[in-house]
């Protein structure tokens, strides 16, 4: 995890699927969690992006991105 990140309440980051070794999420700087948000899998969320609150991400995020939903998709560039 990089620095200036936001992560909130009830976050989740973690493994997809059990057994697989260091398929954890790389998050950068910069980065807001909302609240009950689950980062699941060898994900990479790119600087400055958002993760809406209660979203289910499994697919990387690029950067100056916005994402929500379940399972989460991309909302909006910045």
């Amino acid at each position: 995890m990089g620095s200036g990140c936001y992560i909130f309440n009830g976050v989740t980051l973690g493994n997809k699927n059990v057994g697989l070794e260091n398929a954890m999420p790389v998050l950068l700087n910069d980065i807001i969690v909302g609240t009950g948000a689950k980062i699941l899998g060898l994900v990479n969320v790119g600087s400055r992006a958002v993760i809406g609150a209660n979203s289910v991400v499994t697919k990387n995020i690029g950067s100056q991105e916005v994402w929500a939903g379940n399972p989460a998709r991309l909302i909006k560039k910045i």
